[in-house]
């Protein structure tokens, strides 16, 4: 009996403290709660970095706002799949996931396309080490966001952890790739495709590889 009453007691103890569970929100609403987000990281990068030079130039002309809304769809589309990957029972809509990959394939032809025309002098200025500054903004800005998505992501269920790493990073890139956009007043192709696109996202995918994957585990 005393065991019983034990027991009883327990029950009653751990019923009492029972707290409610917040209901995880549709990833939809939580992807528009990062792209406030990462407006506000933009915004405040613009505020410390200030705007590129030419920008009253550049804002009318067709080519930069391709490229400002390419990465804008790209980051959304990257910030939905991260939480549907991380929503018990929700599974990834192969649509979704056909428009991220021939988004991600739009990205980069729109880099390959301001290659056409350069001479060997312009391809080898473009990859002066002076660009590092650039691959600097844009992967301090992809991994503060990536840092703030995989603290949320993890309190999920991720049931491909590898796959949402990728796609974090990928979606981390887009904010920073709006940013230096908006920035850096370099069109050298070369300098564009290197220190805007492809060092940063290796080193924005790398950590995200290497980091959210073990973290996203359950």
């Amino acid at each position: 009996m005393e065991i019983d009453e034990k027991t009883n007691d327990l029950i009653s103890s751990l019923a009492n403290n029972l707290k409610p569970v917040k209901p995880w929100a549709a990833p939809a609403g939580m992807a528009l709660r990062y792209v406030v987000i990462s407006a506000a990281l933009i915004i405040l990068g613009l505020l410390m970095s200030g705007p590129r030079p030419d920008f009253a130039i550049k804002s009318l002309q067709l080519n930069f706002w391709v490229g400002v809304a390419l990465w804008m769809v790209f980051g959304f589309l990257g910030l939905a799949m991260i939480f549907t990957l991380a929503t018990p029972g929700r599974k990834l809509s192969h649509g979704v996931l056909i428009l991220f990959y021939l988004n991600l394939a739009g990205i980069f032809i729109w880099h390959l396309l301001r290659l056409i025309g350069m001479d060997a002098g312009g391809m080898t200025g473009g990859l002066s080490i002076e660009g590092s500054r650039c691959a600097f903004i844009t992967t301090l800005t992809a991994v503060t966001l990536g840092t703030l998505v995989v603290y949320r992501a993890k309190r999920g269920a991720s049931r491909r952890p590898r796959m949402t790493s990728v796609v974090i990073g990928l979606a981390s890139l887009a904010v920073g790739g709006i940013l230096i956009t908006f920035n850096c007043g370099e069109d050298n192709g070369m300098h564009v495709l290197t220190w805007h696109f492809i060092v940063p996202g290796i080193i924005t995918i790398g950590l995200a590889a290497a980091i959210a994957s073990k973290l996203l585990r359950w």
